[in-house]
Protein backbone atom coordinates (compact mmCIF):
# COMPACT_ATOMS: atom_id res chain seq x y z
CA UNK A 1 0.00 0.00 0.00
CA UNK A 2 1.44 3.45 -1.04
CA UNK A 3 2.13 5.56 1.86
CA UNK A 4 0.35 9.32 1.42
CA UNK A 5 2.52 12.00 0.70
CA UNK A 6 3.11 15.75 1.50
CA UNK A 7 4.61 16.36 -1.84
CA UNK A 8 2.80 18.95 -3.38
CA UNK A 9 0.63 20.31 -0.19
CA UNK A 10 1.78 22.76 2.25
CA UNK A 11 0.35 22.80 5.89
CA UNK A 12 -2.64 25.20 6.86
CA UNK A 13 -1.03 27.17 9.33
CA UNK A 14 2.18 27.79 11.18
CA UNK A 15 0.37 26.68 14.30
CA UNK A 16 -1.25 23.32 12.75
CA UNK A 17 2.00 22.41 11.49
CA UNK A 18 3.91 22.59 15.14
CA UNK A 19 0.92 20.74 16.72
CA UNK A 20 1.18 18.02 14.22
CA UNK A 21 5.12 17.80 14.95
CA UNK A 22 4.43 17.59 18.52
CA UNK A 23 2.47 14.22 18.14
CA UNK A 24 4.15 11.32 19.55
CA UNK A 25 4.01 7.57 18.83
CA UNK A 26 4.62 6.09 21.94
CA UNK A 27 4.45 7.55 25.67
CA UNK A 28 1.64 9.33 24.62
CA UNK A 29 -0.61 10.93 27.78
CA UNK A 30 -3.11 7.89 27.37
CA UNK A 31 -0.79 5.49 27.13
CA UNK A 32 0.72 6.34 30.23
CA UNK A 33 -2.34 6.83 32.11
CA UNK A 34 -3.43 3.38 31.64
CA UNK A 35 0.16 2.32 32.11
CA UNK A 36 -0.14 3.89 35.67
CA UNK A 37 -3.12 2.28 36.55
CA UNK A 38 -2.19 -1.18 35.42
CA UNK A 39 0.51 -0.75 37.44
CA UNK A 40 -1.21 0.18 40.69
CA UNK A 41 -3.13 -3.03 40.12
CA UNK A 42 -0.47 -5.04 40.18
CA UNK A 43 -0.28 -6.22 36.59
CA UNK A 44 3.15 -5.98 34.80
CA UNK A 45 3.80 -5.61 31.54
CA UNK A 46 5.82 -4.95 28.35
CA UNK A 47 6.05 -1.80 26.18
CA UNK A 48 6.11 -0.94 22.38
CA UNK A 49 7.08 -4.59 21.75
CA UNK A 50 8.54 -3.58 18.35
CA UNK A 51 9.20 -7.67 17.35
CA UNK A 52 5.21 -7.79 16.97
CA UNK A 53 3.01 -6.63 14.29
CA UNK A 54 2.20 -2.90 14.57
CA UNK A 55 4.25 -2.45 17.67
CA UNK A 56 1.47 -3.13 20.62
CA UNK A 57 1.93 -0.55 23.44
CA UNK A 58 1.17 -2.86 25.83
CA UNK A 59 1.74 -6.72 25.59
CA UNK A 60 1.35 -9.30 28.59
CA UNK A 61 3.61 -12.07 27.01
CA UNK A 62 2.12 -15.47 29.47
CA UNK A 63 -1.07 -13.95 28.61
CA UNK A 64 -0.72 -13.32 25.13
CA UNK A 65 -2.66 -10.28 25.03
CA UNK A 66 -1.60 -6.81 22.85
CA UNK A 67 -3.01 -3.71 23.74
CA UNK A 68 -3.22 -1.29 22.01
CA UNK A 69 -3.75 2.81 22.81
CA UNK A 70 -5.26 4.64 19.60
CA UNK A 71 -5.23 8.12 19.20
CA UNK A 72 -8.52 8.84 17.73
CA UNK A 73 -7.41 11.29 15.06
CA UNK A 74 -4.40 9.28 14.19
CA UNK A 75 -6.55 5.58 14.39
CA UNK A 76 -9.71 7.29 12.93
CA UNK A 77 -12.48 6.64 15.48
CA UNK A 78 -15.89 7.56 14.05
CA UNK A 79 -14.23 7.60 10.29
CA UNK A 80 -17.61 7.89 8.82
CA UNK A 81 -17.89 11.00 10.33
CA UNK A 82 -13.95 12.60 10.74
CA UNK A 83 -13.64 11.57 6.91
CA UNK A 84 -16.20 13.85 5.77
CA UNK A 85 -15.11 16.44 7.97
CA UNK A 86 -11.57 16.16 6.81
CA UNK A 87 -13.15 16.45 3.10
CA UNK A 88 -14.23 19.42 4.03
CA UNK A 89 -10.50 20.99 5.60
CA UNK A 90 -7.17 22.12 3.99
CA UNK A 91 -5.25 19.42 2.60
CA UNK A 92 -8.28 16.42 2.21
CA UNK A 93 -6.90 14.71 -0.18
CA UNK A 94 -3.96 13.95 2.16
CA UNK A 95 -5.79 13.31 5.45
CA UNK A 96 -8.26 11.47 3.72
CA UNK A 97 -5.43 9.24 2.45
CA UNK A 98 -3.20 9.90 5.87
CA UNK A 99 -6.18 7.81 8.23
CA UNK A 100 -7.48 5.40 6.26
CA UNK A 101 -4.29 4.30 5.53
CA UNK A 102 -3.60 4.10 9.33
CA UNK A 103 -7.21 2.61 9.40
CA UNK A 104 -6.64 -0.41 7.07
CA UNK A 105 -2.62 -0.89 8.84
CA UNK A 106 -4.57 -1.40 12.51
CA UNK A 107 -7.17 -3.99 10.58
CA UNK A 108 -4.18 -5.73 9.14
CA UNK A 109 -1.89 -5.47 12.14
CA UNK A 110 -5.07 -7.08 14.60
CA UNK A 111 -5.38 -9.49 11.87
CA UNK A 112 -2.08 -10.66 11.98
CA UNK A 113 -1.75 -11.02 15.66
CA UNK A 114 -5.30 -12.87 15.90
CA UNK A 115 -3.49 -15.20 13.54
CA UNK A 116 -0.89 -15.83 15.63
CA UNK A 117 -3.06 -16.52 18.80
CA UNK A 118 -2.86 -13.04 20.56
CA UNK A 119 -6.29 -11.80 21.86
CA UNK A 120 -5.51 -7.77 20.52
CA UNK A 121 -7.48 -4.85 22.91
CA UNK A 122 -7.57 -1.36 21.18
CA UNK A 123 -8.39 1.35 23.65
CA UNK A 124 -9.29 4.59 22.21
CA UNK A 125 -7.80 7.56 23.79
CA UNK A 126 -10.93 9.89 25.05
CA UNK A 127 -12.25 6.53 26.74
CA UNK A 128 -8.78 5.98 28.35
CA UNK A 129 -8.71 9.56 29.69
CA UNK A 130 -12.35 9.35 30.26
CA UNK A 131 -11.92 6.45 33.20
CA UNK A 132 -8.39 5.32 32.86
CA UNK A 133 -9.97 2.26 35.55
CA UNK A 134 -12.80 0.79 33.28
CA UNK A 135 -10.05 0.50 30.55
CA UNK A 136 -7.65 -0.97 32.85
CA UNK A 137 -10.42 -3.41 34.28
CA UNK A 138 -11.15 -4.38 30.73
CA UNK A 139 -7.66 -5.77 30.17
CA UNK A 140 -7.32 -7.38 33.59
CA UNK A 141 -10.71 -8.98 32.63
CA UNK A 142 -8.95 -10.15 29.54
CA UNK A 143 -5.84 -11.48 30.99
CA UNK A 144 -8.12 -13.82 33.50
CA UNK A 145 -9.86 -15.18 30.38
CA UNK A 146 -6.81 -15.49 28.02
CA UNK A 147 -4.64 -17.36 30.94
CA UNK A 148 -7.70 -19.57 32.14
CA UNK A 149 -8.09 -20.47 28.05
CA UNK A 150 -4.22 -21.20 27.65
CA UNK A 151 -4.88 -24.23 30.75
CA UNK A 152 -4.49 -22.10 33.82
CA UNK A 153 -7.11 -22.91 36.72
CA UNK A 154 -9.00 -19.58 38.00
CA UNK A 155 -7.60 -20.81 41.31
CA UNK A 156 -3.73 -20.52 40.28
CA UNK A 157 -4.25 -17.46 38.18
CA UNK A 158 -6.19 -15.38 41.04
CA UNK A 159 -3.28 -16.42 43.60
CA UNK A 160 -0.37 -15.75 41.72
CA UNK A 161 -2.41 -11.97 41.62
CA UNK A 162 -3.11 -12.36 44.64
CA UNK A 163 0.61 -12.89 46.11
CA UNK A 164 1.80 -10.42 43.71
CA UNK A 165 -0.21 -7.32 45.38
CA UNK A 166 0.29 -8.90 49.16
CA UNK A 167 2.31 -6.52 50.61
CA UNK A 168 -1.05 -3.65 49.67
CA UNK A 169 -4.78 -4.52 51.35
CA UNK A 170 -6.16 -1.67 49.12
CA UNK A 171 -4.61 -3.81 45.99
CA UNK A 172 -6.17 -7.08 47.88
CA UNK A 173 -9.47 -6.05 47.72
CA UNK A 174 -9.37 -4.20 44.33
CA UNK A 175 -8.28 -7.78 43.02
CA UNK A 176 -10.83 -9.58 44.28
CA UNK A 177 -13.61 -6.77 43.24
CA UNK A 178 -12.16 -7.46 39.91
CA UNK A 179 -12.47 -10.92 39.91
CA UNK A 180 -16.41 -10.49 41.24
CA UNK A 181 -16.77 -8.45 38.47
CA UNK A 182 -15.23 -10.59 35.42
CA UNK A 183 -16.30 -13.60 36.55
CA UNK A 184 -19.60 -13.22 38.82
CA UNK A 185 -20.55 -13.13 41.95
CA UNK A 186 -20.95 -17.27 41.98
CA UNK A 187 -17.31 -17.42 40.76
CA UNK A 188 -15.78 -19.12 43.75
CA UNK A 189 -17.95 -21.94 42.80
CA UNK A 190 -16.13 -22.32 39.47
CA UNK A 191 -12.29 -21.53 40.69
CA UNK A 192 -11.27 -25.16 39.22
CA UNK A 193 -12.70 -24.82 36.29
CA UNK A 194 -10.74 -25.07 33.41
CA UNK A 195 -11.88 -23.53 30.21
CA UNK A 196 -10.80 -25.65 26.94
CA UNK A 197 -10.85 -22.90 23.97
CA UNK A 198 -10.47 -25.80 21.30
CA UNK A 199 -13.62 -27.58 22.76
CA UNK A 200 -15.29 -24.12 22.26
CA UNK A 201 -14.22 -23.55 18.95
CA UNK A 202 -15.12 -26.75 17.94
CA UNK A 203 -18.79 -26.79 19.11
CA UNK A 204 -19.40 -23.42 17.69
CA UNK A 205 -21.95 -23.32 14.83
CA UNK A 206 -23.45 -20.83 12.57
CA UNK A 207 -26.46 -20.83 11.06
CA UNK A 208 -28.53 -19.59 7.58
CA UNK A 209 -30.78 -17.22 9.76
CA UNK A 210 -33.47 -17.76 6.64
CA UNK A 211 -33.52 -21.44 7.93
CA UNK A 212 -34.04 -20.85 11.55
CA UNK A 213 -37.83 -21.63 12.85
CA UNK A 214 -39.91 -18.66 13.43
CA UNK A 215 -43.09 -17.93 15.18
CA UNK A 216 -46.22 -16.36 13.12
CA UNK A 217 -45.52 -12.98 13.43
CA UNK A 218 -49.19 -11.99 13.63
CA UNK A 219 -49.29 -11.79 17.47
CA UNK A 220 -52.21 -10.04 19.30
CA UNK A 221 -51.30 -6.68 20.82
CA UNK A 222 -51.35 -8.23 24.11
CA UNK A 223 -48.67 -10.53 24.03
CA UNK A 224 -45.88 -8.85 24.87
CA UNK A 225 -43.28 -11.88 24.49
CA UNK A 226 -42.96 -15.19 22.94
CA UNK A 227 -40.19 -18.00 23.81
CA UNK A 228 -39.61 -21.27 21.91
CA UNK A 229 -37.36 -24.02 21.66
CA UNK A 230 -36.09 -25.06 18.10
CA UNK A 231 -34.22 -27.99 16.88
CA UNK A 232 -31.70 -26.98 14.34
CA UNK A 233 -30.35 -30.44 13.51
CA UNK A 234 -32.70 -29.96 10.36
CA UNK A 235 -31.08 -26.42 9.69
CA UNK A 236 -28.37 -25.25 7.02
CA UNK A 237 -25.19 -24.40 8.65
CA UNK A 238 -23.55 -21.15 7.93
CA UNK A 239 -19.88 -20.41 5.74
CA UNK A 240 -17.81 -19.81 8.70
CA UNK A 241 -15.13 -18.33 6.62
CA UNK A 242 -17.55 -15.19 5.96
CA UNK A 243 -17.78 -14.52 9.26
CA UNK A 244 -13.70 -14.91 9.95
CA UNK A 245 -13.64 -12.09 7.33
CA UNK A 246 -16.36 -9.62 8.35
CA UNK A 247 -14.56 -9.07 11.86
CA UNK A 248 -15.81 -8.61 15.22
CA UNK A 249 -16.78 -10.60 17.64
CA UNK A 250 -16.94 -13.64 15.42
CA UNK A 251 -13.73 -13.13 14.52
CA UNK A 252 -12.73 -13.18 17.98
CA UNK A 253 -14.16 -16.15 18.47
CA UNK A 254 -12.67 -17.75 15.68
CA UNK A 255 -9.31 -16.29 15.62
CA UNK A 256 -7.50 -19.84 14.30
Amino acid sequence: MRVPSFKGLSPASAASSRVKRRNRSRDTAHEKLLRQTLWRMGLRYRKNCGELPGKPDLVFLRARVAVFCDGDFWHGRDWDRRKAKLEGGTNARYWVAKIASNVGRDARNTAALQAAGWLVIRLWETDIKRDPTAAAELVSRALFIERAGAGVSLTELIDEVRNKVAGSPDLLLHVDRVVGVALGDRWRVALEERFDRQLAEASLRFYEPSTIPSVNPNLPASVSEVRFKADLRACATADVSRYRKEGGLFRSALRR
